[in-house]
């Protein structure tokens, strides 16, 4: 029986502060992420994740960070703090979570829980595609085939690389015709990345302790028991269910092993098809805010979305300056109001939980789609000098930047 446990498999690409990528497991990961300046380690600290693609660079992300706060756990702006003077995470911690949680939970191939995926059902081979259906820049179906020159019925993915993919379905997916319902924030945001000196630092920084008002506390989707329904309509109860949110039902199908369509690397297992279907629909107006996007407000609340021919710096009032008490159009009608990721990082600053020299600098993650055509993707770093990102705020910088056409 085929197995690949992401505590202990290597999956995830990291890269140090000498330039080096590697790939660790999720356990490694969170075992070398550190700030060297607190733990004296004397080892290359690691700074970043590292793939290719953007939307699954953030999906990976956005998984670490989703399991961090779940873990440890990081609920309140004690427990950051804690953690920010330690320098490193709490191993111990982690080991007795994953003890609760139950290892098998953490197996792509778990014949009743894979993980991030859906047990098997009783109509799971009228709903099996190509593995290419995971990416979303493989193409599958009509879609040209241009920059990568293969039928999608001849892909062949290694476990490690399928585990990447599924980790960018929660913040990315499209909507995908009949049924196929867009994710948690519809048709995908720009997401925005607090960026530290160190990984650990990215981590800690985008763990948001500020309050949302979610309604419960629905389970992270490796400690749901619950089976994704295709086609609910559901409102989204808790930060963790929302990281994780299921749009797709999916299940990874192995096979025979032989080398890797997308990577090239040998592997003894590899896969060629999924079970590929609905999953969930977002109920809209339950409150739901997602804590790495900015937002238009208006008649409601709209997530701030890349657009045709609109560079990324002309909407950096939204993504990294403006509260929706700090500025208006003329006609009242319309504010913006920053993730709350950038505005928890001011407040650290400004009651000194972190150093007040800590600079302010952002990742910015987005992908332009209708429904399901993709048109282009962007990864892009945004930095404030200390003039306009210090506690005395963006003044007249931030309030103009909004209105350029």
């Amino acid at each position: 029986m085929a197995r690949f446990n992401v505590l202990y498999e290597r999956w995830i690409p990291v890269e140090d502060q000498t330039g080096r990528v590697e790939e660790l497991s999720l356990l490694e990961v969170l075992e070398r992420a550190e700030n060297p300046r607190v733990t004296g380690s004397g080892r290359p600290a690691l700074v970043a994740i590292n793939d290719p693609a953007p939307p699954i660079q953030f999906g990976l992300y956005r998984l670490l960070i989703a399991f961090i706060q779940d873990a440890l756990p990081v609920r309140t702006v004690a427990d950051l703090t804690n953690l920010y003077k330690q320098g490193r995470f709490d191993m111990a911690a982690v080991e007795r979570y994953v003890a609760e949680v139950g290892e098998r939970r953490f197996d792509l191939f778990d014949p009743e829980w894979p993980f991030l995926q859906s047990p098997p059902g009783p109509d799971d081979a009228k709903s099996t595609v190509s593995v290419a259906n995971l990416f979303f820049h493989l193409p599958t179906g009509t879609n040209v085939i241009h920059f990568h020159h293969a039928y999608e019925d001849g892909q062949a993915i290694a476990p490690a690389v399928c585990a990447r993919a599924l980790t960018a379905i929660a913040p990315f997916m499209t909507a995908g015709g009949r049924g196929y319902s867009p994710s948690v924030n519809g048709s995908p945001p720009w997401y925005v990345l607090v960026r530290g000196e160190t990984l650990f630092e990215t981590l800690l920084l985008n763990c948001c302790v500020v309050p949302l008002g979610l309604p419960g506390d629905t389970p992270v989707a490796w400690r749901s028991r619950e089976p994704v329904v295709p086609g609910q309509e559901r409102p989204c109860r808790s930060l963790g269910e929302g990281f994780t949110w299921q749009p797709r039902r999916v299940r990874l199908i192995p096979g025979e092993g032989g080398r890797c369509t997308y990577s090239g690397v040998e592997s003894p297992v590899l896969v060629r098809e999924i079970v590929y279907g609905p999953g969930y629909k977002h109920a809209e107006g339950d409150g739901w805010i997602d804590p790495n996007v900015a937002y238009v407000e208006s008649d409601r609340r709209q997530p701030l979305r890349p657009r045709e021919d609109r560079d990324l710096w002309r909407d950096i009032g939204p993504l990294m300056l403006l509260r929706k008490e700090d500025y208006r159009t003329e006609d009242g009608r319309i504010s913006y109001s920053r993730p709350l990721v950038v505005t928890q990082v001011r407040r650290l600053k400004e009651e000194r939980r972190i150093p007040r020299t800590t600079h302010e600098v952002v990742e910015v993650y987005g992908m332009r789609v209708d429904k399901a055509k993709v048109f282009e993707w962007q990864c892009e770093r945004l930095a404030l000098p200390e003039a306009v990102a210090g506690p005395t705020g963006p003044g007249p910088h931030g309030e103009t930047a909004p209105r350029t056409p």
